[in-house]
């Protein structure tokens, strides 16, 4: 058997796993490892019979070694990816499936011929198009939001009063068992910096035009809640002028494409995303033009509902803890400085005490400057 034709077996053989209707997400991987492993298997077979061929017709012998370790390396390192979308996924849906396939073309991809190359970038690209979602609660299966606020209960018990008044969803078990895209989640966040919540929900209404139709979308005042936003390789094929046409100023084109980027080579990836450790996360995100440590913060909380995380730059966490705790914010007023209600040896001391739930602690200091005057006492603790 060819190269070419062995690639064009295994193209065939992943799209058909792809289009089955029938097979779970851990079928599906399953499935996908399995043929990678005949692939390989099929090689040395093949180049076993090349030591045969007329000398006239044999591929190089090192080419031929070449592939054949890429392509073990390719296997092995599939077959790893699979088994660790399995352990995180179950068989709770197919995104992690699709994933492992995209593997599966990539590693065909790199042994095929120039015919046969097209035809799988081709493939690859239809592909990409399926955004990757993973779930919060394989990180965090052991939060429980009653402990969590028992714990600040513990510190300050004026927090029995505001978690009734503010029951936070957000970490609520359903909550952190729903599916997230990390790409749309940053990408959001992108569209919304420095500009009005209204200018916000009009920019991104215009942005998922450009991916979705205009026809789908729906109108100026409504929120774009269900129009799909696009993958990081699809905003690759716009350019700055396109997307500056719903609104983007030069400079927020090209972070949302330096975003695309990071995302389309695997330089940010989302199951690593789900994974790593805040402080890895924070030191990945900010090297995207756009992103700082503020804007990897809250994605922290807001998108994979990290439970420790605490926000102290945050001038509404600012201003709520100064309320908390007594202070009298009309002193910070003409105040230059960025720790103006609070110091940041005093915040970082308070918040100290919250942990392992600081990111819960952050979400109701947010809060706190709506409520403190109906909850007694002056909070010292």
């Amino acid at each position: 058997m060819t190269t070419a034709r062995l690639t064009r077996s295994a193209h065939n053989a992943a799209k058909a796993l792809l289009l089955s209707n029938s097979v779970t997400s851990a079928q599906v991987s399953i499935s996908s490892v399995t043929q990678i492993d005949q692939i390989t298997q099929s090689f040395k077979v093949t180049k076993r019979k090349a030591s045969s061929t007329p000398a006239d017709k044999k591929r190089p012998a090192k080419k031929t070694n070449t592939e054949t370790t890429e392509l073990q390396k390719n296997s092995q390192r599939i077959r790893n990816t699979a088994k660790e979308e399995l352990k995180l996924d179950g068989d709770t849906g197919g995104d992690e499936a699709v994933t492992t396939d995209q593997l599966l073309l990539q590693a065909t991809v790199r042994l095929s011929d120039e015919s046969t190359t097209a035809s799988i970038k081709t493939t690859t690209t239809i592909l990409s198009n399926t955004p990757t979602l993973i779930i919060p609660k394989a990180y965090n299966k052991d939060f429980a939001l009653e402990a969590a606020i028992a714990h600040l209960v513990s510190i300050d018990p004026r927090f029995t009063e505001l978690a009734a008044l503010h029951p936070c969803e957000m970490f609520s078990e359903h909550n952190l068992e729903l599916p997230v895209d990390p790409f749309e989640s940053l990408g959001s966040s992108i569209i919304s910096q420095q500009i009005s919540g209204a200018a916000a929900r009009s920019i991104k209404r215009k942005f998922l035009a450009l991916f979705n139709g205009e026809g789908d979308v729906q109108t100026e005042d409504a929120e774009p809640k269900k129009q799909r936003f696009p993958t990081p390789g699809e905003v690759l094929q716009k350019d700055v002028a396109t997307l500056r046409t719903v609104g983007f100023s030069q400079r927020k084109s090209e972070y949302i494409l330096d975003l695309a980027s990071k995302f389309h080579t695997g330089e940010i990836n989302p199951h690593a995303l789900l994974t790593l450790p805040d402080e890895e996360i924070i030191e990945l995100l900010t090297k995207v033009r756009g992103l700082g440590v503020w804007s990897a913060e809250m994605f922290l909380i807001f998108a994979l509902k990290r439970q420790d995380v605490f926000s102290i730059g945050d001038l509404g966490v600012q201003r709520g803890m100064a309320l908390w705790y007594g202070k009298n914010i009309e002193l910070a007023k003409g105040k230059k400085g960025k720790f103006k209600y609070m110091s940041e040896a005093e915040m970082v001391e308070k918040s100290d005490l919250y942990r392992p739930y600081r990111s819960l602690f952050t979400w109701y200091m947010w809060r706190a400057g709506d409520v403190v005057l109906a909850i007694s006492g002056n909070g010292d603790v």
